[in-house]
């Protein structure tokens, strides 16, 4: 204690100044699934998972449900930090319905997307980017808005069961949160199917001790050659070594004889350090009955013993059959969560490449200097839509706010960030005496974040101040302290517009030019 009686020297620290405000994470993704087969122990039900390791993820996410298509789907574009929540599927979509939503058990246990405000507290993360692919009812986006606003988080929806741009709109109708973008229609995806297409089988002999020289081969000539071919015993025409000028073009010369008699390329034959390796790939064949050389023709020749092909096994195809729909929703997470770690929070969904998908659910008309489109149509009504254009993009930025000031994505973000961000840095100024230097520090540390902001380009400009007039004596007595801050969002270019004339000034100089005067 200072006032306590000491005889010597005494060093008391003074930590006063202002601290370093650190941006909070944004690129956390938060969504529920159904998955029946996934691994329980990865994926426990009704409990927030934190995944930093999306490959693991897929590895337990089963086949069936939703799980394994959104991590797909989310890995196409980035590989972010996640917050999963499993459900059991229902025995109907109502039902399903129920467990996305979630409740609270009698042990505090929340389920669902409840289990979402939980990862704050159990996993040390916030998500704030949610959605809930394929599983996003009216009822559930209700919910998961309500998610949101908590956790000052951003919703991803679809506009489910429309089956048409007006439809769309009509369902976009249905919200009034900044917190939350409508998306129209769905993405699609190729379904692979596997195909044998063929074998691939490797004979490798030793060379016959009697024929080890080139000149040995060439005493060879005017033999044929018996192998079997699926099953199909082929003779070839008498074989000619007399022009060989090594054991390659030995090799060369049987393989070009088998073919021919073949009547296709079945096989390739080389030669290498003391060894003939054949190889065979067959269209439709099975590896193990692919090649067979017979022994009496060959064996006691041409030092290829007979045996049939070794370490065959089918040779596989993945070929396009078809093409599914698959979520948007799915994508925008992931390529929401991809603009935050490349860009920033500051820019929105829209008009940015979608890596993974192959095509649109539904036809949408868009012409980048049209307004009379079907993209423009839905844009207008704050649907965000689909289009193709040099890749697949998101297009449009505008959330479903009734109020203008938050009509963008970005806006809200901007506003959620710069919320979570002030507030948490601050922790550490809670219950310390309030002496006016530490009021002082801390509107300086607000305003050395708003200028490191505003130099990297995340907001125009934002200015932190203690205004005298709402701090009376009354509030700073009672331990309260009013601190105002204001900011500009960056507003995206949506309506780039040109203004085209013609003249004729240029042509003053003409004659000048030409006379090179």
């Amino acid at each position: 204690m200072p006032n306590q009686y000491h005889h010597g020297v005494r060093v008391f620290e003074i930590n006063e100044g202002t601290r370093t405000t650190r941006t909070i994470s944004t690129a956390i993704i938060g969504f529920v699934a159904i998955a029946d087969d996934a691994n329980a122990d990865f994926f426990p039900l009704n409990k927030a998972v934190l995944v930093t390791d999306i490959y693991a993820a897929i590895a337990k996410a089963g086949t069936q449900g939703t799980l394994l298509k959104t991590l797909q789907a989310i890995e196409a574009n980035t590989k972010p930090v996640m917050v999963i929540v499993r459900v059991a599927e229902g025995n109907s979509s109502a039902a399903t319905t129920a467990n996305v939503i979630g409740t609270v058990l009698p042990n505090g246990q929340k389920t669902g997307l409840k289990a979402l405000l939980s990862a704050q507290s159990q996993l040390g993360v916030k998500p704030r980017i949610l959605g809930v692919p394929y599983l996003d009812t009216q009822a559930v986006t209700n919910e998961l808005v309500s998610i949101a606003q908590k956790l000052r988080a951003f919703v991803y929806a679809y506009a489910d069961g429309a089956q048409t741009k007006e439809e769309a709109v009509l369902y976009r109708n249905n919200f009034a949160a900044r917190e939350m973008m409508v998306l129209w229609p769905h993405f699609t995806n190729a379904v692979l199917t596997t195909q044998s297409s063929g074998s691939v089988a490797t004979i490798i002999s030793p060379i016959n001790e009697a024929n080890t020289t080139l000149e040995d081969w060439i005493t060879l000539s005017g033999l044929t050659l018996e192998v079997t071919v699926n099953g199909t015993d082929i003779v070839t025409a008498p074989l000619n070594f007399g022009s060989a000028a090594n054991l390659n073009e030995i090799a060369a010369t049987i393989e070009t004889a088998i073919n021919l008699a073949a009547g296709s390329n079945v096989i390739t034959l080389s030669y290498n350090n003391g060894q003939f390796s054949m190889s065979t790939v067959l269209i439709g064949a099975d590896a193990s009955l692919a090649v067979d050389v017979d022994p009496s023709y060959v064996g006691t020749y041409l030092g290829l013993d007979g045996q049939s092909a070794q370490g065959a096994g089918n040779a596989n195809s993945e070929t396009i059959t078809s093409l599914q729909t698959v979520s948007s929703v799915a994508y925008a997470l992931g390529l929401r969560a991809k603009i935050d770690q490349e860009i920033g929070w500051h820019k929105t969904l829209s008009n940015v490449a979608v890596n993974g998908v192959m095509g649109i659910s539904n036809d949408i008309h868009w012409d980048l200097q049209d307004p009379n489109t079907d993209a423009g149509y839905l844009n207008s009504h704050e649907v965000t839509t689909l289009i193709q254009q040099k890749g697949f993009r998101f297009w449009g930025s505008r959330t479903c706010s009734e109020d203008p000031l938050f009509a963008f994505e970005n806006y809200t973000r901007t506003a959620q960030v710069l919320a979570d961000t002030i507030a948490e840095a601050h922790f550490w100024a809670v219950d310390k005496p309030m002496h006016a230097s530490l009021i002082k520090d801390i509107v300086e540390g607000v305003n050395a974040k708003f200028r490191e902001l505003k130099n990297n380009g995340y907001i125009i400009d934002g200015q932190c101040w203690f205004d005298p007039e709402a701090n009376s004596k009354d509030i700073l007595k009672d331990g309260r302290c009013y601190l105002d801050y204001d900011y500009t969002p960056v507003p995206p270019l949506e309506d780039l517009m040109f203004r085209q004339r013609i003249t004729d000034r240029y042509l003053v100089e003409f004659a000048k030019s030409i006379n090179g005067q």
